[in-house]
């Protein structure tokens, strides 16, 4: 059997809440880096194909890399102090949460 059945998956999956901040603090490397080397060889590809003319300005390059690396970064620091946490207790303040032995 190469598909599996969906038959029972949403009995399965009722009540279950999905948390994106656990999603977030455990693949936020796999996620940035995934989009930043498909983009990377993306340019690749059109480099390959077309010449020096594919690459984009310093400026585009700039524009695209500097925002993608800042916003990688703040992830990176938020879950570093804590204040990004994907076990956090409901109604617990993310400040609050006792740091993991």
């Amino acid at each position: 059997r190469i598909l599996p059945r969906m038959s029972g998956f949403r009995k399965s999956v009722d009540g279950m809440r999905f948390n994106w901040r656990r999603v977030l603090v455990k693949e936020y490397n796999t996620f940035f880096m995934s989009v930043f080397i498909l983009g990377a060889l993306a340019l690749w590809d059109d480099y390959a194909i077309r010449g020096p003319s594919a690459l984009p300005t310093l400026g585009q390059a700039i524009a695209i890399v500097v925002p993608w690396f800042v916003l990688y970064f703040a992830v990176w620091r938020l879950k570093k102090t804590r204040r990004l946490v994907g076990d956090r207790p409901e109604g617990a303040h993310p400040v609050m949460t006792p740091p993991r032995g």
